[in-house]
């Protein structure tokens, strides 16, 4: 599930935890720049191992024709599948790709998205892809739109401040969202507070979990501990 906030362009996508992840689209100036410095890297490349291949006679010419394929169709996909949907233009920009979700592109996806830059380059110059990304709200190229994948920016991880590390228990009850958020706040608070009063504020959360007042404060700690967990497994993605 997935909304946008109109006003600052940006996809919250929410998990199945209930934890919603930010993912801001990129737009087609910074998309361009990356590009750029993905084609200069690969015609640099092609240069320069060419150069070396041609002392090689027949089998030189058998690897320039690969390394010719590698850098025409297998260039993105490759670096987009090691480095987390990110070629090096794209670290460069701080941008990655990612599917319309906010998960890792697959390989499907993004072999997908990348035989398509045939029909986005047409009938020149990228002509169609940059049509599409420029009337598109999120900046799409047609084969983002075909393979459901959308290059964002590189969300900086939020650190939350330090839980007491207690072991992580799952909550007995599904949790909303302003429910984990409070058991959030009482672990990041928890050592602040005497323990009389930790006490007193775990009651107020103990009766929705079920647990007894002894086993309060130390539920409620490995209940957040897991939702923390989580939370720096999704934006950590």
């Amino acid at each position: 599930m997935h909304t946008q906030n109109k006003l600052d362009t940006q996809i919250v996508v929410e998990t199945p935890e209930a934890i919603d992840i930010i993912i801001r689209p990129a737009g087609i100036l910074p998309r361009c720049v990356a590009f750029i410095i993905d084609f200069v890297i690969r015609i640099v490349w092609f240069l320069i191992s060419t150069y070396f291949f041609v002392f090689l006679g027949r089998f030189g010419i058998g690897l320039i024709i690969l390394n010719l394929f590698f850098c025409l169709w297998l260039y993105f996909v490759v670096f987009e599948l090691r480095f987390q949907g990110r070629t090096p233009g794209k670290m460069l920009m701080g941008l990655r790709v990612v599917n319309d979700d906010g998960t890792p592109v697959q390989f499907s996806a993004s072999l997908l998205r990348n035989l398509l830059r045939v029909a986005d380059s047409l009938p020149v110059f990228y002509t169609f892809g940059i049509i599409a990304s420029t009337v598109h709200p999120h900046s799409k190229r047609l084969g983002d739109l075909v393979a459901g994948t959308i290059v964002v920016y590189v969300n900086k991880e939020k650190e939350r401040p330090n839980i007491k590390p207690v072991p992580a228990i799952a909550s007995p009850v599904v949790l909303n969202k302003e429910e984990q958020y409070a058991i959030l706040s009482f672990a990041e608070r928890s050592e602040k507070l005497s323990q009389e009063r930790q006490q007193e504020v775990a009651m107020i959360i103990a009766p929705s979990l079920g647990v007894t007042p002894a086993e309060a404060v130390p539920t409620i700690l490995g209940i957040a501990q897991n939702i923390a967990g989580k939370y720096k497994e999704e934006h950590s993605k």
